[in-house]
């Protein structure tokens, strides 16, 4: 049983993270930098495309933790419905549901954190929080 539930909730999680067009469209570490792609430019990267690159890993690696958060909470409500009144299982699926949910209260405040930090390093204080500017100084 616990074998068919594994199954049924990575199956999902897998054909996501292995198809063509997701994977395309998901992680894209580039975007947002010089011509859509310094690393292929002539004249490579500037300090402010390292934190574009830098703020997209941190934007992909919160989405996975979202991704993961709902899984792992799916999982531990799994484990409640199928406990039959086992006070053991029950804790574990509350325990599961848990700590999904503090995981995800810390990556976002660590979210929110590096964000405030890279745009006082930028000096780009406007808003929305995921978008860092770079502006072109002559």
């Amino acid at each position: 049983m616990k074998k068919q539930i594994k199954f049924f909730l990575l199956t999902p999680v897998l054909f996501f993270l292995t198809s063509n067009v997701s994977r395309a469209a998901f992680i894209d570490i580039w975007k947002g930098t010089s011509n859509g792609g310094c690393n292929t430019s002539a004249t490579g990267c500037s300090l402010c495309d390292g934190v574009k690159v830098a703020v997209n890993i941190i934007n992909i690696m919160t989405e996975l933790a979202v991704i993961l958060t709902v899984g792992m909470t799916v999982y531990g409500a799994i484990m409640l419905m199928i406990s039959g009144g086992s006070e053991e299982r029950v804790r574990k699926g509350r325990g599961i549901i848990t700590s999904a949910v503090i995981g995800l209260v810390i990556v976002l405040v660590g979210w929110l954190i590096i964000n405030t930090v890279l745009h006082l390093l930028t000096g780009n204080i406007n808003f929305p929080w995921a978008d860092i500017q770079c502006y072109n100084i002559t």
